[in-house]
């Protein structure tokens, strides 16, 4: 069929390969919907592509559980050489370099194609996110086609998206044809156009397959797709049939394993049916292949599976090929014998959503694996979980994992399960069990490890006594020893460990830590490909400049290093804890709508809350204390009795400081009392001197010593115009207000409360009213109109807009939608809302509101 309607695409694509051939490679990006001609273009542009160019193709395939580094092995097919090697043994990092060397050919540009990627695994994403950063300089052209409908919210593929360097991405978004263009594809034949136009939406696809069909118009393209494939003879038909089942194709030299007529094949393909791209038989589109899937009964498909499972046995095919073959015809045999395999191919290369569903698939059939396996898959489903911020499902496989290792019974390998369990533990916000577990693994290993293995145990009890602060002075002492024993042994995972968790017990016995050992730590876990490791230090490092209360535009930069190393290397519970530090940032940089609105997408991606949500519930804590919401001090307790239940001295320093601040606002009289309560010599200094500021200002006596940080220190002394001069210079408006409302002098306390005002701190702001009435100032700004915090019920700002849009008749989508918030989100609000109006229906809570003359104010 004749491509219409695409030729700005076209010479998009052609200047880009231009580009390319002059060293300035990019990313062309080609999204629609299924059937809009993605490939049609692609396959149209590759035939004249309007420069020499070397050209590489590989395919994202639908399988149950994706395919560690699908499309490189069709790339690596044609490509040949050490990416060849890299795919086939499934390393990742290799195939960076491999590809890298391949995308810098100094003779012609090289453009890589890699279709349907909403399919790609996370191996894949990883690789093309690594790539795609680099092409700036080369002469390369990376071209990745996907449907952007299929993209859930938190679809990986959008993080990889929006990683790409901006200036060097092109996007051609496909859109339906025109009526003209459908016109002209059915001239020649009996249909009605308009008819055409109206059923398919101009999707060409659809548009294409029932130009195929020539006949009268069917009731739906599905109808058509089967039509054409009862009228192919029955070997075809039969061929075709058996091919739905296979998401990628096949090989052409597996046809005579599975029974397939070389002819029929080649009627199938005439038919427009199939189509063959090298050495691989394929459906022509793959809406075509779910339609022929779809239609058959369930015994076919399943008998389909089984013969294609039989061959790609007997051709020693990939295991993740096969494991989806045998999850599907439910061969628990082939899944026990095949699955581990799979799983842990895609385990070691860091696609954790695929390690996850193979573990899963294979763990189905649990009573088919041996204890020793089964205990291998379940640690390795931890670690998974862990990374994927599946935190209660993975401390339920460390548990499992150490009960397997125990009907064992050999001491090494358990002590190992133990150290795994631990750190879920802690995870969870155990840090006691977690404690526990790893003084067990550590004596089993000291008892019967060599020395390697013993100095595994001593890391785990340095990293875990250093993370639960149990008692600061052994964590120094052990992460010292831990440091020492590592130097020499050819191990750089445990150095690594042993550097970061060293560096974490000197932040927890309130001592500077040196920021060349989280470096180091990084350096070390890189070198030796040990990325988690990395991603743990450089979270450490994070949540270090965070207690220590640094400038906030460097804790930013070195925040924005880690989070593009989470997100490079898809740790996406790193990636929560370094968002939320972010969001930390903006709190004391005044921005606290767009913090506010940050955590609660964040908290409300997921339903996991351990020890890593206490920063995101902390910055929340504040704004609501700050803006006077009358949920704050419920939220600032639960917030707090989090943080005494981890036993960490920065957590709960913290939660500590918010509630001193929280003691001044309200003019608590236990303010002595929660001062005492803190671990004050434990705290790093900025942060001690923080809370000291708070309980000064709560009517506690303090004494600024020499080691109270600076600006805190200033405002201790009460020198607030050097205070002042150092908030306003590291750009923190609420210390900065702070400090002038402390001076006891009208013109500053003035600036304060203008600040106070725009910021929305109304609590702060009534401080300050009311001591300026005090100095007989009688002409004060009003402020800011009254709002929700006012509100005659009690409702927050957020939840009176809620209620305002529930009166209307919304639904939690429309109210969404309005109010740019998640559907989760929207929930919480109403039954917030529900709740304070002691009301049980959205009716009732519209009357109610009609009666109190309240909503969106």
């Amino acid at each position: 069929m004749e491509l219409l309607e695409r030729a700005g695409e076209l010479d998009l694509l052609r200047d880009a390969l231009g580009d390319a051939a002059r060293r300035r490679g990019s990313v062309v990006l080609v999204s629609g919907e299924p059937g809009i001609g993605k490939s049609s273009l692609l396959r149209a542009w590759s035939a004249a592509p309007g420069e020499e160019c070397r050209l590489l193709v590989g395919w994202c395939d639908d399988f149950l559980t994706r395919r560690t580094l699908g499309p490189f092995h069709d790339v690596a097919r044609g490509a040949g050489g050490a990416l060849a090697d890299a795919v086939a043994r499934g390393d990742t990092n290799a195939v960076l370099d491999a590809l890298l060397d391949e995308l810098d050919n100094p003779l012609r540009p090289t453009v890589l194609v890699l279709e349907d990627v909403h399919w790609a695994d996370e191996a894949t994403l990883d690789v093309v996110r690594y790539v795609g950063r680099r092409l700036e300089r080369r002469p390369a052209l990376l071209v990745l086609s996907y449907r952007d409908g299929d993209l859930h919210a938190d679809h990986p593929l959008w993080g990889v998206l929006a990683s790409l360097p901006t200036p060097t991405v092109h996007r051609v978004e496909l859109r339906p044809l025109s009526s003209a263009a459908v016109q002209r594809l059915t001239e020649g034949t009996d249909l009605d156009p308009r008819q055409v136009a109206a059923l398919t939406g101009g999707n060409p696809f659809f548009v294409t397959e029932l130009v195929h069909d020539g006949g009268a118009l069917p009731t739906s393209v599905t109808d058509a797709i089967q039509a054409r494939v009862r009228h192919l003879p029955p070997a075809a038909r039969e061929a075709v049939e058996v091919l739905s089942v296979v998401p990628d194709g096949i090989d052409l030299a597996m046809r005579d394993g599975l029974g397939l007529d070389p002819l029929a094949l080649a009627l199938a393909e005439a038919r427009g049916v199939l189509r063959v791209d090298g050495a691989t038989v394929r459906f022509r589109h793959e809406l075509t292949r779910l339609a022929v899937e779809a239609s058959l009964p369930v015994a076919a498909r399943l008998a389909h599976h089984e013969r294609v499972l039989d061959c790609l046995l007997a051709h020693e095919a990939d295991d993740a090929a096969i494991l989806h073959h045998a999850t599907a015809a439910a061969r628990g045999d082939v899944v026990a014998t095949h699955g581990p395999r799979a799983a842990r191919v895609a385990f070691g290369a860091g696609a954790f959503r695929e390690a996850a569903a193979h573990q899963a698939n294979v763990l189905r059939h649990a009573d088919l694996l041996s204890v020793e396996v089964q205990a291998e898959l379940f640690e390795q489903q931890a670690w998974t979980l862990y990374n994927l911020h599946r935190v209660e499902e993975a401390l339920a496989a460390a548990r499992t994992a150490v009960e397997r290792r125990a009907e064992l019974g050999e001491p090494v390998a358990r002590a190992r399960a133990l150290i795994v369990s631990s750190r879920m533990h802690y995870m969870a916000n155990e840090p006691g069990v977690a404690v526990d577990l790893a003084d067990q693994a550590a004596k089993l290993l000291d008892d019967h490890g060599d020395a390697e293995q013993r100095a595994e145990g001593l890391v785990a009890r340095a990293s875990t006594y250093a993370l639960a602060e149990h008692p600061a002075d052994l964590s120094l002492r052990l992460g010292q020893e831990a440091v020492t024993r590592t130097a020499e042994l050819p191990r750089p995972d445990l150095q690594s460990l042993a550097l970061n968790y060293r560096a974490v017990a000197q932040c927890a016995g309130g001592r500077t830590p040196d920021p060349d050992d989280f470096r180091a730590a990084i350096r070390l876990a890189l070198e030796g490909g040990h990325l988690e490791l990395a991603a743990r230090a450089w979270t450490n490092l994070s949540f270090e400049l965070m207690v220590a209360r640094e400038p906030s535009e460097a804790t930013r930069q070195v925040l924005g290093e880690a989070l593009a190393f989470m997100v490079d290397h898809d740790f996406t519970s790193h990636a929560f804890d370094i968002r939320a530090r972010l969001a930390a940032i903006d709190v004391a940089q005044g921005n606290w709508t767009d913090a506010e609105a940050a955590l609660h997408r964040l908290r409300d991606g997921t339903d996991e809350h351990g020890v890593i949500d206490l920063i995101a519930l902390e910055s929340l804590a504040r704004i609501a204390l700050r803006r006077g919401d009358l949920d704050a001090d419920g939220l600032l307790e639960r917030s707090w009795e989090l943080a005494c239940r981890s036993g960490a001295a920065p957590y709960i320093g913290l939660l500590g400081v918010v509630r001193m601040e929280q003691a001044w606002l309200h003019g608590a009289g236990d303010a002595d009392a929660r001062l005492a309560a803190l671990p004050l010599e434990r705290l790093r200094p900025r942060l001690r001197a923080e809370a000291l500021r708070y309980a000064q200002l709560a009517g506690v006596p303090v004494e600024a010593g020499a080691e109270v940080a600076e600006p805190w220190a200033s405002g201790l002394r009460g020198d607030w115009q050097a205070a002042a001069r150092l908030w306003r210079a590291d750009r923190r408006p609420y210390e900065l207000a702070l400090e002038l409302s402390a001076s006891g002098e009208p013109e500053p306390m003035l600036e304060a409360l203008t600040i106070f005002d725009r910021l929305g701190a109304a609590p702060a702001a009534r401080l300050v009213r009311r001591r300026l009435r005090e100095l007989g100032v009688r002409r004060l700004p009003r402020g800011p109109q009254a709002t929700t915090r006012e509100h005659p019920a009690g409702l927050t700002e957020r939840q009176a807009q809620v209620l305002a849009l529930l009166t209307e008749g919304m639904t939690n989508v429309e109210i969404a939608d309005r109010l740019v918030l998640s559907v989760r989100t929207v929930d919480h609000h109403v039954a917030a809302v529900l709740q304070k109006l002691g009301v049980d229906s959205r009716r009732e809570a519209a009357a109610r509101a009609a009666a109190l003359d309240v909503g969106w104010r």
